[in-house]
């Protein structure tokens, strides 16, 4: 459903989905990957911050997801094949 909402440019409502999907199953990590790009893709970097912050307070020893996250709150790039294995 989120898929869906994003083909059709309803970031709000994938948002919504991605989000549910989180609270029904919070060792979800591709849930949170996908919450993070939806928000990167639409160059919305505070709440893709968000979503990586609230990814580590569920997975904390992910180090690399930590790393990645100070580079990419100083203006950086996110690796996303270093971390979610994805790409962007």
């Amino acid at each position: 459903l989120a898929q869906i909402a994003t083909n059709n440019n309803d970031l709000e409502e994938a948002a919504e989905f991605l989000n549910q999907s989180i609270d029904l199953d919070p060792t979800s990590r591709n849930s949170y990957a996908n919450l993070f790009m939806l928000f990167h893709r639409a160059n919305d970097r505070q709440r893709a911050i968000q979503a990586l912050e609230r990814y580590l307070e569920k997975f904390p020893a992910d180090t690399e997801i930590a790393t990645q996250l100070e580079t990419y709150r100083g203006g950086g790039e996110f690796d996303l094949g270093k971390t979610f294995g994805a790409q962007p």
